[in-house]
């Protein structure tokens, strides 16, 4: 429940995963349509920045993987490096992991790929 932000997602064709077809689905499946908070629990109350992360460590164990290799931050760090492997340039990426300094260059990670 903090500030918020507002985040453009864009179509994706040709791909496996497309953010904007992943999220209409579950808008179409969650609770309380009208509710200004995109993750909700059943009763229709936002989700709290430590349940978020505690559900993702959880889905993360459940996957079979380590827990600790991925938080929170794993999400800005991949749209980061997929921003950056797309070749859209450091103000690119800067603008849309909504830096206001070169920090953005730490989650930057191409080597992943």
């Amino acid at each position: 429940m903090g500030r918020g932000a507002q985040i453009l997602l864009h179509r994706c064709t040709g791909v496996k995963v497309c953010p904007v077809a992943n999220v209409e689905a579950y808008l179409a499946i969650r609770p309380n349509q009208g509710a200004s908070a995109l993750l909700l629990h059943e009763d229709a109350t936002p989700l709290s920045r430590f349940q978020f992360t505690r559900v993702l460590s959880r889905a993360v164990a459940a996957a079979g993987l380590p827990p600790g290799d991925f938080t929170s931050h794993s999400f800005r760090i991949g749209a980061a490096t997929t921003t950056a492997a797309m070749g859209l340039g450091g103000h690119a990426v800067q603008r849309i992991g909504r830096c206001r300094s070169d920090c953005y260059k730490r989650y930057v990670r191409l080597e992943m790929l």
